[in-house]
């Protein structure tokens, strides 16, 4: 019982069928089948005469709030998103101040920590991962709690002695953890300068092993809808990075390019050759749109070129938008790309070797779910949804 639409030669009339029920929990099953096939590269690059590799993406079944109830209001990330080796999936859910688990087929099986201070008790989550069969959850002012996957038996949390300002990834690795910095450095131009660092956290301390961009965020103003309100310049590059099974990832926010490195010391690197992108006036409109403030029912909209002009943007846009680390030894990495733009996915052996690049809309995954399942998230008018896809390497 499925809905089925396949893009293989041409594509066929899709087929409509009834939803199926897991009690009172319903799933959504979608399985569309994706045929992309992409020229194999040699080691140097160029192309291999005849070679071809054919990805299959189907996808399984998408969680929404017409699905699922704790998707509703709900506004997913990459770092709210984990999966184990059993191909269970973890969703945290800053409304209901828990983590939710997810079967591999898409029903809701049962559910991690509950709102609190006290043990096994969360109180302000922000992200989580699972590594090594322990469930982390950063807790902006509890630590990590941690939750072994095979009996939910609850692990002593890690204390942290000083405050982290979490900002983006989060990596759990038993008794430390690698997570994404953002520390205040004083004002600038009448706003806050941020710096942004990949730092590792163990029962010794903080120590910061990778500088990010600086961040300036200024204050935004429009008379009739917003006061004194901080925001990023658009198109602002990030820290990009990954870490998965001793290997990290760094990628560079001018050039195309990334570390790859194993025990802090360099291993390979990867590259293209990709001239960087210069910020125009109509990306930028493209990008923001106009903004809408305030309550739905009566919103004050604030004009595309005002945000523009109050928020200011970054010169280029950042050649890598994300990495991600696949079970499979590849690395997944997706291009920096104005939002209405379809997304372009490069595949390198975690040797820096070049693969080959996913045709345009391709699927860019939050998380792996085993070496053949990957899953992403989207939206729809109620809020965000999360994806399952197959993927069968041919």
């Amino acid at each position: 019982m499925k809905i089925e639409r396949r893009f293989l030669a041409d594509p066929a009339v899709p087929f409509v069928a009834p939803r199926p029920c897991f009690g009172s929990i319903r799933a959504r099953y979608v399985a569309t089948i994706l045929s992309f096939a992409f020229a194999v590269a040699g080691t140097d690059g160029a192309e291999a005469q005849g070679a071809r590799s054919v990805w299959h993406f189907t996808k399984l079944w998408q969680l929404s709030a017409t699905t699922h109830e704790f998707m509703t209001s709900e506004n997913l990330k990459e770092a709210d998103v984990a999966s184990d080796g059993d191909g269970n999936v973890y969703v945290l859910s800053h409304e209901a101040v828990k983590v939710f688990v997810v079967s591999e087929s898409g029903e809701l099986i049962d559910s991690i920590g509950r709102r609190g201070s006290g043990p096994g008790e969360l109180s302000n989550p922000g992200a989580i991962d699972v590594a090594e069969g322990v469930l982390h959850v950063f807790d902006h002012t509890g630590g990590v709690r941690r939750w072994r996957i095979s009996d939910l038996e609850l692990l002593p949390r890690l204390a942290m002695g000083e405050y982290f300002s979490l900002s983006g990834r989060f990596r759990g690795m038993g008794s430390r953890f690698l997570a994404s910095e953002a520390v205040w450095n004083g004002s600038e131009g009448g706003g806050d300068r941020w710096e942004r660092y990949l730092a590792e956290w163990n029962r010794g301390g903080k120590e910061r092993i990778a500088a990010g961009p600086r961040s300036v965020y200024t204050p935004f103003e429009s008379p009739a809808c917003i006061a004194g309100v901080v925001m990023p310049r658009i198109f602002e590059a990030s820290l990009v990075w990954d870490y998965a099974d001793g290997l990290l990832v760094i990628a560079s926010d001018t050039e195309y390019r990334a570390e790859l490195l194993r025990d802090r010391q360099s291993v390979g690197q990867i590259r293209r050759d990709a001239m960087p992108r210069r910020v125009t006036r109509a990306m930028l409109r493209r990008e923001v749109g106009d903004l809408r403030w305030g309550p739905p029912g009566n919103p004050c909209v604030i004009a595309a070129e005002q945000v523009i002009d109050g928020r200011g943007y970054a010169e280029f846009l950042a050649p890598i938008a994300d990495v991600l680390i696949s079970p499979n030894e590849e690395v997944w990495v997706l291009r920096g790309r104005v939002k209405d733009e379809p997304t372009i996915v490069d595949i390198f052996r975690t040797t820096g070797d070049f693969i080959g690049t996913l045709p345009a809309g391709s699927p860019f995954p939050v998380a792996f779910v085993g070496p053949d399942r990957i899953l992403t998230i989207g939206s729809d008018e109620f809020g965000s949804t999360l994806e399952m896809y197959r993927l069968e390497r041919r």
